[in-house]
């Protein structure tokens, strides 16, 4: 990501069929990834999450609602019911 921004990438996307299910092969989570992604930044960079299915989101919510507040995160993402 970092080597992107370096290069004038000002719109990071997250986004896979679904990105909640995110590192649970590699002992990680979403939550890990975008707090690590979030703390990382720049101002003028913003970042969109993409489509979830609720059970692997609902596991981490406080942190997704942390991450979603904040001000380079976009407010939206796609949880099909």
């Amino acid at each position: 990501m970092l080597r992107s921004i370096d290069e004038g990438v000002v719109e990071i996307w997250l986004t896979s069929e679904d990105t909640g299910a995110y590192g649970r092969d590699i002992g990680s989570n979403i939550a890990e990834l975008l707090v690590l992604l979030v703390s990382n930044l720049p101002s003028n960079v913003r970042m969109r999450i993409g489509m979830t299915n609720p059970p692997f989101i609902l596991e981490h919510m406080a942190c997704i609602c942390k991450v979603l507040n904040h001000p380079n995160v976009y407010g939206f993402i796609h949880i099909p019911v």
